[in-house]
């Protein structure tokens, strides 16, 4: 990987919730808790898991959007928590971000024209530059000029997206955050806006932070990718390697539930025991345990560390290098291992036990 130009480390986010009454303690939300990352220039790592896993929390707090509760956040080797006010305002040139819901992120009383100035007009640029500049930026997004005269309202989502894109490209940053930029818009509009932005990072020699649910959108556009659960990062791999050969027993559940156009294609999908976790309530040991079909006593009390297991993969999972096979556990049903077999026999007995309590 080339030079940096992203470094997260070690960053969480803890919100506390007020005193009920009672005297109740109060409530410690751990919304990120513990993330580290690096990312290269021109790169995209994209950010997934499930929602509530904090993918948007940490998103924010790399926009400085929020204030991390420990941890360090470097862009271009300047560390963020150091800048505030006008050295701030200034370095934001640098990172934009693109939100989720083209309909709610413009705003509808402004035309587009003013919306792309507004930026410009804050970092102080003159008229004529800023005129220029709009009209370059909707070509760049496949918009005309005649468009900037137009409002939000007047436009399709996916023609609002691409005017979301083109207010994050105004002021030619380095990084841009994308918030699940197309996950509100329709099937065939989606595979618009991602070719739309990979020409604009080839192009411009962009870096993504791309955060997403959408495991097809991620194959498609990432680099690499980075699987989150109750706010922690549980492995980090190249592309590739994720998709065939995922190394965390979360990210191979993630991957069996995406949906096949062939219904020939006929891969074993892992149904994981258990309820979701929150943030509220975090399991000791390592958070994912309580739906492992692999997990041990170890898994229960000790937390693991996300270590390196080769290829550009880091997981964190004691039994990383026990499991079976990706291919022999779950594309093919008659390999599961024995472990796994005696894991999901127990959660369906218990499973019997509970729905007789019920009934009784």
């Amino acid at each position: 990987m080339s030079r940096a130009i992203l470094q997260v480390n070690d960053l969480k986010k803890h919100f506390t919730l007020a005193k009920g009454r009672f005297g109740k303690e109060d409530t410690v939300v751990k919304a990120v808790d513990g993330v580290s990352f690096d990312m290269a220039y021109g790169e995209t790592l994209a950010l997934v898991g499930e929602s509530g896993c904090g993918k948007s929390t940490t998103a924010r707090l790399v926009m400085k959007l929020l204030d991390p509760s420990a941890g360090s956040i470097r862009l271009a080797d300047t560390d963020l928590n150091q800048l505030r006010g006008g050295a701030l305002r200034d370095f934001r040139k640098q990172f934009q971000i693109i939100f989720q819901d083209p309909f709610a992120s413009l705003n509808p009383s402004m035309r587009v024209h003013d919306i792309l100035e507004e930026p410009l007009i804050i970092n102080r640029i003159n008229v004529a530059e800023r005129q220029r500049r709009v009209a370059d930026v909707l070509k760049q997004v496949g918009l005309s000029p005649d468009h900037a005269r137009r409002y939000p309202h007047e436009f399709s989502g996916g023609q609002r997206q691409r005017v979301g894109i083109a207010r994050a490209l105004m002021l030619k940053p380095s990084l841009i955050v994308c918030d699940e930029p197309v996950s509100a818009l329709d099937v065939s509009i989606q595979a618009q806006i991602i070719n739309l932005l990979s020409d604009l990072q080839r192009d411009l020699n962009l870096s993504y932070l791309f955060i997403s649910h959408d495991l097809s959108v991620v194959k498609h556009i990432s680099d690499r990718v980075a699987v989150m659960y109750l706010g922690k990062i549980v492995e980090i791999a190249p592309k590739d390697a994720f998709f065939n050969a995922p190394a965390h027993p979360y990210s191979r559940a993630l991957i069996s539930a995406i949906p096949r156009p062939n219904p020939g294609d006929r891969a074993r999908r892992q149904t994981l025991p258990g309820d979701v976790a929150t943030t509220v309530n975090v399991p000791g040991g390592c958070r994912f345990h309580p739906r492992c079909p692999f997990a041990v006593d170890k898994c229960c009390h000790d937390e693991p560390l996300l270590k390196p297991v080769g290829d550009g993969t880091s997981v964190a999972c004691h039994r990383r290098l026990e499991l079976p096979l990706w291919q022999e556990a779950f594309q093919d049903p008659n390999k599961l291992s024995p472990v796994a077999e005696a894991r999901l026999r127990l959660y369906a007995a218990r499973r019997r036990e509970r729905l007789n309590a019920v009934n009784l």
